[in-house]
């Protein structure tokens, strides 16, 4: 587990892969989605080695870059506990800024900068990624998946789904049934 630490202690200044080894590791990342939960951990655990063991990236900020994350941890932890245990309720912004003991704006602006999406975008890939689950069931329709995952609207379910995995739910559903 060595090189995984020193994978991590260095991820810390961000880092930017080269294109030989991302196209090494695409296919790798690329085949997990075809995996059952073990055979998707070994996967992972093979990318992450692969990155641990090469030399072709980048560091994105310098070495006297710091920041303290215990704080930021803590609270970006309670924003995913409350959301995983309740995505499939109504969950709004204002009851997300709570938790995290911030105004709305303030809290949008702080959950973009720390994950690079909006909420509300968070929030939708957390129910398309259960619904996905859901799809691949037999006896689980579009519509079952749809309002299973948390969402209120059928149309708005088949528009959030093709813009997060690019294809509509029907599709997904058809291209499981083969497995």
């Amino acid at each position: 587990m060595q090189p995984l630490r020193g994978l991590f202690q260095r991820a810390r200044r961000g880092l930017h892969f080269g294109e030989a080894l991302s196209a090494a590791v695409k296919p790798l990342l690329h085949d997990m989605y075809y995996q059952h939960d073990t055979r998707k951990l070994v996967q992972l655990l093979n990318v992450l080695v692969t990155l641990a063991e090469s030399n072709d990236f980048n560091y994105l900020v310098n070495q006297d870059y710091y920041f303290d994350f215990s704080k930021d941890e803590e609270r970006m932890w309670r924003i995913n506990q409350y959301v995983y245990a309740n995505f499939q309720e109504p969950i709004s912004i204002s009851k997300a800024a709570e938790i995290a003991n911030m105004s709305e704006t303030a809290f949008c602006r702080y959950f973009k900068t720390r994950t690079l999406k909006t909420f509300t975008r968070f929030l939708n890939e957390i129910r398309i990624a259960y619904a996905c689950k859901l799809l691949q069931k037999k006896d689980s329709t579009v519509t079952v998946a749809c309002f299973e995952s948390g969402f209120n609207s059928l149309s708005y379910f088949d528009r959030t789904f093709k813009e997060v995995m690019g294809k509509s739910p029907l599709e997904h559903r058809r291209m499981h049934e083969g497995l």
